[in-house]
């Protein structure tokens, strides 16, 4: 397996795992990691010996979304935004497009570009305490993946989508985001059994199923969707003002802390 700084590649017989390691960060995501974790899905989408992978996050949380720590050089140009997303969209993409299934196992945090990067998965199984959503839409930003539209009902988006609010295990798994919930000492041996016992499906049948099954949403115009929300986060994002700004403004003046709190403050 190769070797990488922020994420771990492990196999286990016919079942890959990898797994997102910026604890410190709750697992944050950055260019740097999407561009690993694109190359990971590279090599065992490629080898036949792998049937399923697993996606999961160091420590306790699956992912807390984008890195918005203030940047020595902030992106201020529609290149800058549009290579920065084409990384990160091309990431799920390779999810999506891997002829292995993917099973995203979550533990706690699975909000903004980590939820996007969880539904790209094929199944996903939850610990009891795990919470999902698109919290960025507090500070301007929105689901940079568009699948949500074939996931859940045009109601259960618009909540997630227009108020920012999260979602505990038990009600994503009521909208049909989440396969599984399950206690979080019994994670890891759920997770393994289920890829154990997909590992021993017949060969090419898990292959060939995906493929039918994407070919299906491609059909519908998935793709295009996945283009438009790339656009979509493109234009939101070269363009930010009022309150987007202002965020900006307080996280590089006095620290990303005091601008989530100014944020939890506008919103009670």
């Amino acid at each position: 397996m190769a070797d990488y700084e922020f994420i771990r590649l492990t196999q286990d017989g016919p079942v890959a795992t990898i797994t997102l390691c910026r604890p410190q960060k709750l697992n944050a995501l950055t260019d740097e990691l999407m561009t690993e974790l694109t190359d990971a899905l590279d090599i065992v989408g490629n080898d036949e010996a792998v049937r399923v992978v697993v996606l999961t996050g160091d420590g306790r949380a699956f992912s807390s979304g984008y890195d918005i720590s203030p940047r020595e050089a902030p992106r201020t140009t529609v290149q800058e935004w549009r290579s920065h997303f084409r990384i990160g969209v091309g990431a799920m993409r390779k999810i999506w497009d891997c002829p292995k299934p993917v099973i995203a196992k979550v533990r706690g945090a699975c909000v903004g570009g980590g939820f996007d990067l969880m539904f790209a998965c094929d199944l996903t199984v939850a610990e009891e305490q795990a919470f999902f959503g698109e919290p960025e839409v507090k500070f301007g930003g929105g689901s940079m993946f568009m699948l949500l539209p074939w996931l859940i009902g045009l109601r259960h988006v618009n909540e997630l989508l227009l108020t920012g609010e999260t979602l505990d295990a038990r009600r994503a798994y009521e909208l049909g985001l989440v396969n599984k919930v399950v206690p979080a000492e019994r994670l890891d041996e759920h997770v393994e059994e289920m890829a154990r016992r997909m590992s021993l499906m017949p060969h090419g049948t898990l292959v060939k199923n995906k493929s039918t099954i994407h070919r299906a949403y491609e059909l519908m115009g998935v793709s295009e969707a996945f283009r438009l929300g790339e656009d979509i986060a493109v234009l939101t994002l070269s363009s930010r003002e009022g309150e987007s700004l202002e965020f900006d403004r307080i996280a590089a003046n006095e620290g990303l802390n005091s601008a989530l709190a100014w944020r939890a403050a506008r919103f009670g």
